[in-house]
């Protein structure tokens, strides 16, 4: 019974990542959103810039987003000068509305974050091209073209988000070889 729950569960990821992969067919153009900085920023400065883009939505006052901050801030130290990077997007929970920025950045500092961070609420997250937004924390993984390849719902862990870029990475050389 373990065995058929862990077979269903490999082949729910695995139709993600191939629906995603084949839904994301438009470039994500020139979304802007605001920044810690309280500037705009493009998403394309992060997306599609020859790294990987482990994109999570979260939220200050979700547990789970809470819980899973130091394992990507440490994925985002050993990586972003690499081939990866964490990029945050903060929005409300339970509203899902714009949230307030000095509540993100007392956060951040309090939980010494300092991956790229912009604000975001529901509609602007739709833009994306993801589907509607169903909870946090949400993980979008960006290939380095900027596709959009892989959508999850719920935590993360370090050593989740490796696998994950090695196994892809791995898959892409060996399709080029082809």
């Amino acid at each position: 019974m373990n065995m058929n729950r862990r077979c269903l569960a490999l082949a729910m990821l695995l139709f993600l990542i191939s629906s995603y992969a084949h839904a994301q067919t438009r470039p994500l153009g020139e979304i802007s959103l605001e920044g810690m900085d309280g500037q705009q920023h493009a998403l394309t400065r992060y997306i599609g810039q020859g790294q990987w883009v482990f994109l999570t939505v979260w939220a200050t006052r979700c547990p789970i987003c809470v819980d899973e901050m130091p394992d990507l801030q440490s994925f985002h130290d050993d990586f972003s000068d690499k081939n990866a990077m964490v990029l945050g997007l903060s929005i409300d929970f339970p509203s899902f509305g714009f949230p307030d920025k000095q509540v993100v950045a007392t956060f951040m500092e309090n939980y010494v974050l300092d991956f790229p961070n912009l604000l975001v609420d529901e509609k602007q997250y739709a833009e994306l091209g993801a589907g509607p937004l169903q909870g946090t924390p949400t993980m979008l993984v960006f290939n380095p073209e900027g596709q959009l390849v892989a959508k999850q719902l719920g935590k993360v862990s370090y050593d989740r988000l490796v696998r994950f870029m090695r196994t892809q990475t791995a898959k892409r050389r060996s399709q080029r070889k082809e």
